[in-house]
């Protein structure tokens, strides 16, 4: 498999670990084996930010922007219950700040019982996230900016504050979002460049 990422990296000094999805990986013939402790009483549209988890994933297919099929390992779950890995792509989220973003390098495992963000992905491809303290909440950073924020459901895990867009609705960014997703991208430009930018032509949609 690729890298799990947002598309763009950064620079991070994160050390969490965590300890409940992720209890055990090694090679077997079918590629990766992870054993994952996996969650009830979850809501089926509702993505789980695990710090233990050993990459991202979820049951549903549809939710695929991009798409790859394909025997791609297995992972065993706490009953001991092996669940292929068939397939692998992008997928959208509108974030808590009302920006699309997009995670790579999503499983699609159609056995598994929850849709999950692996924390230790995102800190291995450059991100780093910390506990808020004195508050329930996860933020997971890229420099200054907060790219992903989730609210503490127990243990090690937080729910994203965000949900999935597919099909047309990741096209309908708001003037305001797409300002956001260009400064984003352009980093320390600051937004008298960006305006100069957008009159010469420079920047279309997003």
């Amino acid at each position: 498999g690729g890298k799990g990422h947002w598309r763009r990296d950064c620079p991070n000094k994160g050390k969490n670990k965590g300890k409940t999805a992720n209890v055990a990986q090694h090679d077997s013939d079918s590629g990766d084996s992870d054993l994952l402790a996996v969650m009830s009483g979850h809501h089926a549209d509702s993505w789980v930010m695990d710090t233990g988890a050993s990459f991202h994933m979820t049951p549903n297919r549809e939710w695929f922007e991009t798409y790859k099929a394909g025997n791609m390992g297995s992972v065993q779950l706490a009953d001991d219950r092996v669940c292929g890995i068939v397939g692998s792509g992008t997928i959208k989220f509108r974030m808590h700040d009302g920006v699309i973003r997009t995670l790579t390098d999503v499983r699609h495992i159609p056995e598994v019982k929850k849709n999950l963000i692996s924390l230790g992905t995102l800190h291995r491809n450059g991100f780093r996230y910390h506990a808020v303290e004195g508050e329930d909440v996860v933020k997971v950073c890229k420099g200054s900016m907060v790219m992903m924020k989730g609210v503490m459901t127990g243990g090690s895990t937080y729910r994203l504050v965000g949900n999935v867009v597919v099909g047309g609705a990741a096209a309908a960014v708001s003037e305001s979002d797409s300002t956001a997703l260009w400064h984003m991208r352009l980093g320390h430009i600051g937004m008298h460049g960006l305006n100069e930018l957008y009159k010469r032509g420079l920047l279309g949609g997003v």
